[in-house]
């Protein structure tokens, strides 16, 4: 797993090589806010458009998949996953939205990811408890090989990485740590290859996420790859 940080911004999008990009946002955030604000504009207003005709749900957990090809955003996939109400969010609701966020993905098959973490750390979320709640995410509901293979770029503000820095450090290694006894290596074996295979499965049965977008409900519950970390 390798992890790196970025600003939150589109000039720092527009840098990155990741192929999904993750945005989250309340369900009273109209207009929305933040960096999926500055996505949306990008986009010309698709996103809220579609919030104005109730087609996004940004219930707890709920989330929308919409292809990117070729369009004003680098990033060839972006999934927007709901947080609830604002007023309601703490570090319960942090740790639900990451669950959600890593079970969509881990269905999706995405390991090129660039994120914006729930909330604000520092301020809506702890330091200790965002670090906790990302960790167990990854550990429980992204399968051993796919962490190995993880590519994530956290996208928070200059004085938010300072802060993740070392414990995002440490959290990379006991999750490391994590995948190569789940799948028995040895500690300096190589990591094996991403299986060329694999698809994006999501709502498959009825509709190809690669010709149109997808709302995706709340992810089912897994039964949970780790204990804690």
């Amino acid at each position: 797993m390798n992890v790196q940080f970025a600003e939150p911004t589109l000039e720092s999008l527009d840098a990155l090589q990741s192929e999904c990009l993750v945005l989250t946002s309340f369900v009273d955030d109209r207009p929305l806010r933040g960096l999926a604000g500055h996505v949306d504009w990008r986009l010309c207003g698709r996103l809220s458009g579609y919030m104005q005709a109730d087609f996004v749900d940004l219930e707890l957990g709920r989330a929308l998949l919409l292809p990117l090809p070729g369009e004003r955003i680098p990033q060839r996939l972006l999934l927007l996953v709901g947080m609830g109400r604002r007023a309601e969010f703490d570090g319960s609701r942090f740790d639900a939205v990451c669950a959600a966020t890593f079970r969509h993905l881990a269905g999706l098959h995405q390991r090129s990811v660039a994120m914006a973490l729930p909330g604000r750390i520092g301020l809506d979320v702890a330091l200790r408890g965002a670090i906790s709640g990302l960790g167990q995410a990854l550990a429980n509901h992204l399968p051993p090989e796919s962490i190995l293979a993880l590519q994530l770029t956290l996208l928070e503000p200059t004085e938010v990485q300072r802060e993740l820095g070392e414990p995002m450090r440490s959290l990379t290694r006991r999750l490391d740590d994590h995948a190569r006894s789940m799948l028995g290596m040895e500690a300096d074996a190589p990591v094996p290859a991403p299986d060329a295979s694999e698809r994006p499965t999501a709502d498959q049965a009825s509709r190809d996420w690669r010709r149109g977008l997808v709302r995706l409900p709340p992810a089912e519950p897994s039964e949970g790859l780790a204990g804690e970390l």
